[in-house]
């Protein structure tokens, strides 16, 4: 069953947004060919056998594979600031808005003190040591134009494709270890967990592939202006429609994001016993035995 699973999820998470991707670049090099899609492709495609749709399907698992390694902080600070343009009363939140996953300082200062006093306690004492705060000394260009520009373009690198550059690993680190640690001592709570990654990562994703998709039929666009009329506004409302899919997922992939954490603070404090004795002593307690199992 957890082998179906995994399955599922690799399928969910990689394969569809590779597809998805891997259509519109297909697409792209027709019309860069002078090629019509709807004449040569998709008829070509309907007589595809399993010989033909093995090495497709391969191509868009690796171009889910590339779409995977891309980071989701670029997707959750562009989720933020938008979010805080189009809802000005959370824009005036800025530990909201400027905070980096998992979120340790929006926790603080906003969401634990919502919850009892030991989940707090909890916090300061097993999260919180861990949580590696947003710089301050890089948020404006203050000392010299090219040290920010240097600091800015470490945090391009860092947000795009490069985990080593940024706060964001070390917290997920810690995070990802909570996790194996609440696998460790409940199975049906980490499933549930699994779900609420997958769903996120199956979105920042979509956002990559969706992103580069609106650049390559932005460029059709170009394109079919001098030849088809009737080919330009049908790639012109497909890369508006692909603009307003990148709109609804930047206005709420933060509040996804956001939802994860809580939910794995959550699972912790909730476990937090046995998960204690399994960090302190590295053996389960035998509730936890049991529900792993």
């Amino acid at each position: 069953m957890s082998d179906l699973k995994s399955f599922t999820h690799g399928v969910f998470e990689i394969l569809l947004p590779g597809s998805f991707l891997l259509v519109n670049i297909a697409v792209f090099l027709c019309i860069a060919a002078g090629i019509s899609p709807a004449i040569q492709l998709w008829p070509s495609a309907e007589k595809w056998g399993v010989v033909e749709a093995v090495p497709v399907l391969g191509a868009a698992y690796i171009l889910g594979m590339v779409l995977r390694m891309c980071r989701t902080e670029f997707p959750d600070r562009v989720s933020a600031w938008f979010i805080a343009a189009i809802r000005p009363r959370v824009g005036k939140d800025e530990v909201f808005v400027t905070d980096v996953f998992f979120y340790g300082n929006w926790m603080e200062v906003k969401y634990l003190p919502r919850l009892p006093k030991e989940a707090g306690e909890f916090f300061q004492e097993f999260w919180k040591p861990r949580y590696a705060y947003p710089s301050k000394d890089d948020e404006s260009p203050t000392s010299s134009f090219r040290k920010w520009l240097s600091k800015l373009w470490r945090k391009v690198l860092a947000a795009l494709w490069i985990p080593a550059l940024s706060e964001t690993n070390m917290n997920s680190q810690f995070f990802n270890f909570v996790k194996t640690l609440i696998q460790a001592v409940n199975k049906d709570t980490a499933e549930q967990l699994r779900t609420a990654e997958a769903v996120n990562r199956f979105v920042g994703c979509s956002f990559w592939a969706l992103l580069i998709s609106t650049v390559l039929m932005s460029a059709s666009t170009i394109w079919l202006h001098h030849h088809s009329m009737m080919q330009w506004k049908l790639a012109f409302g497909v890369a508006i429609t692909y603009t307003f899919a990148i709109g609804g997922i930047v206005r709420h992939f933060r509040y996804l994001r956001n939802k994860e954490a809580c939910m794995v603070f959550e699972a912790s404090f909730a476990h937090r016993d046995a998960i204690k004795r399994l960090v302190e002593t590295g053996k389960q307690t035998e509730d936890a035995k049991q529900a792993a199992q």
